[in-house]
């Protein structure tokens, strides 16, 4: 599962309007308050348009 990996996460609901909400981090580190957010989210408006980018980081040749 991603959650397992290394795996950035930028996550976009309601974007470009005032209630946008952004969050990004290490998809582990996050997902539990993505979720909860998510969740939160669709309540309060009876539905939800986001998006999200995974990414891997960059490796770094030292």
């Amino acid at each position: 599962r991603f959650e397992d990996t290394d795996i950035d996460i930028y996550w976009g609901g309601y974007l470009g309007t005032e209630d946008e909400i952004l969050l990004s981090g290490k998809l582990r580190d996050i997902i539990e308050d993505l979720e909860r957010i998510r969740i939160e989210a669709k309540k309060k408006k009876g539905w939800l348009m986001d998006t999200y980018i995974l990414r891997q980081p960059e490796e770094t040749n030292e």
